[in-house]
């Protein structure tokens, strides 16, 4: 087989990841914050996949494929796995990184910066072999360390679950007035287990063959390494007790988040 470089480029990414939500009260004086927790996973136990489809604007067939930096972990054409916390060692302490967001009424987005470099070859079969020629998109996905979670939404196309993106999630939730309550999303029977997301249109320069252009859609999926929690505490510093609150939750159907909204 030989492959022949047409062209070559990077493109740097704000990578949506979550988006976290913090409930608002009826009340006053109370507190709320919103958590996410990430364990850095085993070889092989990402999160989050994702794939290239709706592929066009070449003259010629197009494959992507993706040059993990991890040893013995392929994944199949036109996908790709992302590990954004990191991969533990063997034998090894995992790291754990966690985020917070103690804002009532708000929902923030949480993104990891990349840059996706990526090199277009034409390939030919070696003769006697007479199959077609086509465009193979090699890419890698370098992560840096800056997350970012200041984005109050709308933010990089994304805008709050509404409509079928809100999954209601079983009975209500009442919260005491006296009470701190800690809701768990790991607790709850989810009626879905993956949460997909179309992100942007990419184009990438082919050479002579032109533009590729292609869209890029994510599956997420919670884990035993994952946990998405809200806090809701009630009690006054005065030691004075509020009105109970009675919360509906909800799951983002795009990124899998947990969200609580008072009706009563």
């Amino acid at each position: 087989m030989q492959a022949v470089l047409l062209a070559r480029g990077i493109i740097p990414l704000d990578l949506p990841f979550m988006v976290m939500y913090a409930p608002a009260v009826n009340t006053t004086n109370y507190t709320v914050s919103t958590h996410v927790e990430f364990e850095a996973t085993r070889e092989g136990a990402a999160n989050v996949s994702y794939l290239w489809r709706n592929v066009t604007g070449a003259d010629l067939p197009i494959v992507f494929r993706h040059l993990s930096p991890l040893e013995d972990l392929e994944d199949p054409p036109n996908t790709f796995r992302l590990f954004p916390t990191g991969v533990c060692l063997p034998q090894a302490w995992c790291i754990t990184y966690s985020w917070s967001w103690p804002y009532p009424g708000s929902a923030y987005l949480l993104t990891k910066a990349v840059d996706v470099n990526y090199s277009v070859f034409l390939v030919r079969p070696n003769p006697p072999f007479e199959r077609a020629e086509w465009l193979e998109v090699r890419f890698s996905i370098e992560g840096t360390s800056r997350w970012d979670i200041t984005g109050r939404l709308p933010r990089e196309n994304i805008t709050e679950a509404a409509g079928e993106d809100r999954v209601p999630l079983g009975s209500q939730v009442v919260v005491y007035g006296s009470e701190f309550r800690r809701i768990y999303l790991d607790q709850l029977e989810l009626p879905i287990s993956e949460f997909h997301y179309d992100l942007q249109t990419f184009t990438f320069d082919a050479g002579i063959h032109g533009t590729i252009t292609a869209k890029l859609g994510s599956t997420f999926r919670w884990s035993p390494w994952t946990r998405y929690w809200i806090d809701i505490d009630l009690r006054q510093s005065d030691m004075s007790y509020p009105d109970n609150a009675t919360f509906q939750l909800y799951v983002d159907r795009r990124f899998g988040s947990l969200i609580a909204e008072q009706v009563a």
